[in-house]
């Protein structure tokens, strides 16, 4: 039963008993004023239509309450479900994703950790459950990030970092941000993130 029929259901069930006990009260109501008018009244009836009133009264009471406590619990059980569904995500991401990551070669540390803090900000879990990096398999949006001349700054294979890989040993052209790989894996993964996003180059 899904979380909108658990709600309907908890609703009807609380609506049905209590128009039944506003309706029995009501009844009782009726008739006692039926035994006032009259001539001749027996006391004893009078107390027991009195004390029918009162207990369903204290039953009404007692019905919305429950409706009141149920539906407090319902949606407590709806936040708990969405936090764990939510913790079970960012883990199923962080893990496709170091795995994406390693295998289009970024495999030191510090570098992992700025990528990873740079892409987890755009990966979503989809309806079908399946990880996604805008409209693409999280798997294949890093697959094709890792053929960019931006990735190979952070892969570990040989020939795919340094100055010498862009021909341009003193920097890069038209005076893009630069480096070095020591200066990079002491900054903050904040930092790191930053200085890729502001398309900087590692060098060594």
């Amino acid at each position: 039963m899904t979380e909108e029929e658990q709600a309907a259901a908890i609703a009807a069930a609380v609506s049905e008993a209590t128009a039944g006990l506003k309706a029995k009260n009501a009844e009782l109501l009726g008739k006692v004023k039926q035994l006032q008018k009259g001539q001749e009244i027996d006391p004893q009836t009078v107390i027991d239509l009195e004390n029918k009133i009162d207990k369903l009264q204290t039953d009404l009471i007692a019905s919305q309450k429950l409706s009141k406590d149920s539906t407090k619990n319902l949606e407590l059980t709806q936040k708990q479900l969405q936090d764990v569904t939510d913790r079970s995500n960012r883990a199923t991401i962080d893990t496709e994703l170091t795995n994406a990551l390693i295998g289009a070669g970024v495999k030191e540390d510090h570098y992992l950790t700025a990528v990873k803090a740079l892409f987890s900000s755009q990966a979503k879990i989809g309806e079908d459950g399946k990880s996604l990096i805008g409209d693409k398999a999280l798997g294949d949006a890093i697959k094709e990030w890792g053929a960019t001349d931006a990735a190979k700054h952070f892969q570990s294979a040989p020939g795919n970092a340094g100055g010498g890989s862009h021909g341009n040993q003193g920097g890069t052209p038209g005076g893009q941000k630069t480096q070095t790989r020591a200066a990079f894996g002491a900054a903050t993964p904040a930092a790191q993130m930053e200085f890729i996003k502001s398309g900087g180059v590692v060098t060594d």
